[in-house]
């Protein structure tokens, strides 16, 4: 056993599929970057934040008619691959019927808001954004399936084909003067092939299924997914109601600005997104075996905490930089917005680690209690901070609000995480890289992207001088990299 991951196989598997989930989510993210940049230019403020909105609302009632499905299907067909083909025969058959409800609700949302903010429905958006919202959240079930057989390889080439679909049709879509229904009509094309190739995975390399129609197990998996349903829940409003609100509040416009911000941002925590995906299923296996998963659960919060707080100094110090160079038409608004938001990061990446562990070994009430108490203080704060500060007020109530869910899911994994008195000494010196790293930042400006090259370098040496990484970590690195660690 390799004990410098902290639990051997369990520790090596999740390092090598989040390094293949982050190598691939890493060039989704950098295209879906220049989509953004473009469309952000070409559609204006206003189109660009009514487009962001639809999607975002496209994703928060997926995420509310799964109602905990997803996850729940991964942690245990992860511990009971025996009943694979039955299960997921069950729930696809209940999918299909729940699509209607997921295709009526949000189409009814939609043109109450539109009537009540714009006073016209706009159908034909409406609708395509109903239908996008419908294939996604087939292509939830799909990728729970896929994750609780660990076929976390496959999912990273389907999301690379899926991003490379979205971007080059995209661009071309915006290049011939697109509108936000032709856009619209492209992200659905791209769900579709995601879809397509994610079952076709499934087929072949683990169990042809077939839908089925008597639909009393799968009710009875919807029922023990009631838990992580009511925290899935609130965790997606805590990430997403934000856009929402600031359309409503503040209107087309300073949506725009938020979510130019945003998306980059976003893509700021791929890495404890795809380690709290690669580390669910391994967790729960490895839970339901009674093995020790305590000392592993504490060295992936330390390494987050190493890639999170670098992130949040240096992101400060280059949005002025990014923003004017990314999105010229959004500055100086955006770089205010960008420079709050990543100080919210340290929390984000936490969340994810702790609130996946929380599923994992089945305690999801007490996630579900944390982050009920998160998304209802984010949307109560927002609605000042909003109506006061538009987009900045917004980004202010993210660091508030993830920052009280990161202490509730401490505290309610205090029990599982082994600490070493070693581990305050790293910190100290991770903090040490990190204040040089800013100095040498702030002496020699330059344009962001090579300030990003120079702090990641300063940073990664600064770690190595100040002790903050020693061999353990080093061999956690190889591991993310898919390289085998030195005996």
């Amino acid at each position: 056993m390799n004990e410098s991951l902290g639990n051997g196989t369990g520790g090596e598997r999740i390092a090598r599929f989040t390094g293949l989930l982050t190598g691939s989510g890493i060039v989704c993210k950098i295209l879906l970057l220049i989509f953004a940049i473009l469309a952000a230019d070409i559609l204006g403020r206003d189109s660009y934040g009514y487009l962001e909105y639809l999607l975002e609302m496209a994703l928060i009632f997926g995420v509310l008619v799964d109602f905990g499905l997803e996850q729940t299907v991964t942690r245990d067909l992860a511990k009971w691959k025996d009943r694979f083909r039955a299960v997921a025969g069950a729930i696809l058959g209940y999918r299909l019927v729940a699509s209607l409800l997921v295709l009526v609700a949000m189409e009814l949302t939609l043109s109450v808001i539109d009537l009540s903010v714009r006073d016209r429905v706009f159908w034909l958006e409406n609708t395509l954004a109903s239908v996008y919202c419908v294939i996604i959240f087939h292509g939830a079930l799909t990728k729970a399936l896929l994750r609780s057989q660990e076929q976390l390889a496959a999912e990273a080439g389907i999301n690379l084909a899926d991003r490379t679909f979205l971007v080059v049709a995209g661009i071309a879509a915006l290049w011939i003067g697109g509108r936000i229904s032709v856009l619209l009509g492209v992200y659905i094309a791209s769900a579709l092939l995601a879809l397509g190739l994610g079952w076709r995975v499934i087929f072949r390399r683990i169990a042809p299924c077939r839908p089925q129609w008597g639909l009393d197990l799968a009710f009875i998996w919807q029922r023990t997914a009631i838990p992580i349903g009511l925290s899935a829940a609130c965790i997606l409003l805590l990430h997403r109601e934000d856009t929402v609100m600031v359309n409503i509040l503040a209107g087309d416009a300073e949506t725009g600005i938020y979510k130019a911000a945003y998306r980059p941002f976003e893509g700021l925590f791929l890495f404890p997104q795809m380690l709290a995906v690669a580390s669910y299923p391994v967790f729960s296996s490895l839970y339901a075996q009674g093995e020790p998963i305590d000392r592993l659960i504490a060295r992936f919060l330390r390494l987050l905490m190493y890639l999170s707080v670098p992130m949040a100094v240096g992101g400060t110090l280059i949005a002025e930089s990014f923003i004017g160079q990314c999105y010229p038409k959004y500055a100086p608004d955006g770089v205010s917005v960008l420079m709050l938001l990543v100080w919210s990061l340290p929390f984000i990446f936490g969340n994810f680690l702790l609130g996946t562990v929380l599923n994992a070994i089945d305690r999801q009430a007490k996630n579900f209690y944390a982050s009920v108490l998160a998304m209802v203080s984010n949307f109560v704060l927002n609605i000042p901070a909003i109506l006061w500060y538009g987009a900045e007020g917004a980004a202010a109530v993210t660091i508030l609000s993830q920052g009280l869910y990161l202490f509730l899911l401490v505290y309610y994994c205090r029990d599982r995480m082994e600490w070493h008195t070693e581990d305050l000494r790293r910190g100290l010196g991770m903090i040490g890289a990190t204040v040089v790293m800013a100095a040498i930042l702030v002496l020699f400006p330059y344009a962001w992207y090579w300030e990003v090259m120079i702090g990641a370098a300063v940073y990664g040496a600064g770690l190595i001088v100040f002790r903050g990484a020693v061999r353990e970590d080093l061999d956690l690195a190889r591991s993310l990299l898919g390289l085998r660690s030195r005996s």
